[in-house]
């Protein structure tokens, strides 16, 4: 092995420096300083006190309890922030739709609302009786004063634009080249 190193390294750099192969070379395994380890050495060894592992089940001190139990709460703690927070993320944008739509039928609803729910049943009751309630669609008004931003699909309107413009610029494309291509 040793030899066969000292070959390769002659090869490697080539030639670079000079180490003449002895005997040495016959052992790989690097010399010790001290001496090589025997049987003996066991007597030398010191003995070292060891303390038993601790038991899972044993009785905690106050310091132990207030660790543990502080560093649990604060996992808990950082768990929950984090739940809190992915909610947050996912719920702010229709919270913040839903109070505005709720504002606006206080505001513009509520105070055109009968409050009088009975006689308010009866008189749509007498109104269909009669036939005199048509049904109409709701108004553009109406219709505006509810509809939200889906804030899922806000930017696909753009980008459908966009395609449609870009398949409408192929067209044109391919028509001019289509009337290049015609005899005059």
């Amino acid at each position: 092995m040793g030899i066969w190193l000292r070959i390769n390294r002659l090869v490697n750099t080539a030639n670079d420096y000079d180490k003449p192969f002895s005997a040495s070379h016959l052992h790989f395994q690097r010399r010790s300083v001290q001496g090589t380890w025997n049987p003996w050495l066991w007597s030398y060894d010191s003995e070292r006190r060891r303390t038993p592992p601790t038991r899972w089940d044993r009785k905690l001190s106050e310091e132990e309890w207030e660790y543990y139990v502080g560093q649990y709460s604060a996992q808990m703690k950082h768990e929950e922030e984090e739940i809190q927070q992915r909610l947050n993320k996912r719920t702010e944008l229709p919270e913040q739709n839903t109070k505005e739509v709720q504002e606006r039928w206080k505001k513009h609803v509520m105070p055109r609302l009968q409050t009088d729910m009975e006689f308010n049943l009866a008189h749509l009751k007498r109104q269909f009786a009669r036939g005199m309630r048509e049904e109409r669609p709701v108004t553009m008004g109406e219709y505006k004063l509810f509809s939200v931003p889906d804030h899922h699909e806000i930017g696909q309107d753009a980008v459908d634009t966009m395609r449609r413009r870009e398949a409408k610029r192929m067209e044109e494309w391919w028509r001019k080249r289509k009337e290049q291509l015609k005899p005059p």
